[in-house]
């Protein structure tokens, strides 16, 4: 098992709700934690040290970059601390 698989297990065994690669894809990304329960684990991509191999800011599906201060933000209006 990768360490993505391992830590997304993890956290569904210990109740959370993941979020892998989903929130900067989604149009109300607050609303989609929101409906995570009491419990989420995140995972989003952080772009800005991506190399230029990997296209970073290109992809079309992506709505928003996130960088700790965004994620944090939206995991605060979301109701989680």
């Amino acid at each position: 098992m990768n360490a993505k698989a391992s830590w997304a297990q993890q956290a569904k065994n210990e109740g959370a709700t993941v979020f892998n690669d989903v929130l900067q894809e989604v149009d109300d990304p607050i609303a989609t934690l929101k409906g995570g329960g009491d419990r989420v684990a995140v995972l989003v991509p952080y772009e800005y040290l991506w190399p230029d191999n990997l296209a970073p800011f290109k992809n079309e599906k992506h709505k928003r970059f996130y960088d700790a201060d965004l994620l944090i933000d939206h995991l605060e209006q979301a109701g989680y601390t």
